[in-house]
């Protein structure tokens, strides 16, 4: 009963797109505020294709590639990528992403274009355009009668934390 259009744009972040398996070496996953890089790793994906020997040095590859990548106007689009498997034995049983791409605010413009890249860059979410990060997260235990019911507006934070000084 839905029109395609709108299921595809309710279904888009979590669909994966057709991917030639044979000749597909690593895959992005879903996510809403990172980079999520899966291997195609024999013994482990359906169609794996890249060989635990070679996990490694495809690994290195990626993060050198992403390290580099930059907008068209020279800006630095990646701020660090995490290994979540230390090795190829442990990537067999992995559940996790390989790699974790935290990216730059750079990389989170409406408008960026990829230097050297004609894949148009585009913005599944208009409403979630930061990401996590350690220097935004508070946790304040304070004034049980502070009338709070667990969370706070982040605008608001200020004045409890003032108040409690």
């Amino acid at each position: 009963m839905t029109p395609a259009t709108a299921t595809y744009k309710l279904a888009r972040p979590t669909m994966l797109p057709a991917y030639d398996w044979q000749n597909t070496r690593a895959f992005s996953l879903p996510t809403d505020q990172y980079g999520w890089i899966r291997i195609n790793l024999i013994g482990r994906e359906a169609q794996g294709i890249v060989s635990p020997a070679g996990y490694e040095q495809l690994c290195s590859e990626l993060i050198e590639m992403l390290s580099t990548l930059t907008s068209e106007n020279g800006e630095l689009l990646v701020e660090d990528v995490t290994c979540t498997a230390a090795g190829e034995e442990s990537a067999l049983v992995n559940p996790l992403p390989d790699l974790v791409v935290h990216w730059r605010d750079a990389a989170f413009t409406s408008s960026l274009k990829i230097k050297g890249s004609g894949v148009p860059a585009q913005m599944v979410s208009k409403k979630s355009t930061g990401q996590h990060a350690l220097h935004g997260f508070c946790i304040y235990r304070g004034n049980k009668d502070a009338g709070l019911n667990g969370a706070i507006a982040a605008k608001d934070l200020w004045r409890l934390i003032a108040a409690s000084l």
